[in-house]
Parts: C-alpha cells; structure tokens; sequence
C-alpha cells in the first residue's frame, strides 16, 4: 500500500516507444543518385526529426534485421555479408 501511494506521488514523465522490425535483411534502393539508400535514410532522417522534438523517446528494432533466412547459400554468402555490413551501419545511427 505504501509502494503504491508513493507510485501515485511520482512524478511521472511520458515516454515515447518507436519500434520497427522485420528488415529481413533488405537493402532497397530508392533510385537518388547520391547515397540511393531508400527507406534507411529516410527512417534515419525521421528519427532524428522525432528526436530533435521528443528527448524520451526511446526508438528500438523488433529483429530480422541483417539476413532473410537462418542459412545462407555459399554463393550469396559475400552479397549477405555485405548487405549486413551496410544495414549495422545505418543501426549505430538508428
């Protein structure tokens, strides 16, 4: 009961959850002719946005981000590595 009266005391600030997910490793182009990155700039660039008007919010990935599939070919195991090395990139800045 004392736990609770001091919870209702609190002063509580809200917070902002952003999540995404599902990535499955994808990488699409959007055709710029500078940095053709497509939806990661722009979800990078909307996050700053966010950021710059909201201090609490608190942005995080739900998974499935660096590769389609548990195994990976032999031949597309370079091209996977790559598209990864990419999309960990655009998470620190995330």
């Amino acid at each position: 009961m004392i736990l609770g009266f001091l919870l209702a005391a609190a002063s509580v600030q809200p917070v902002t959850l952003l999540y995404s997910g599902d990535r499955l490793g994808k990488v699409e182009p959007c055709g710029c002719p500078k940095n053709p990155m497509g939806h990661i700039a722009r979800q990078v660039q909307y996050l700053d946005e966010r950021r710059a008007q909201d201090p609490e919010l608190i942005a995080f990935d739900l998974g499935n981000y660096f590769f389609e599939a548990l195994v990976i070919e032999d031949a597309l195991r370079e091209q996977q590595a790559r598209r990864a090395a990419i999309l960990s990139r655009s998470l620190e800045r995330l």
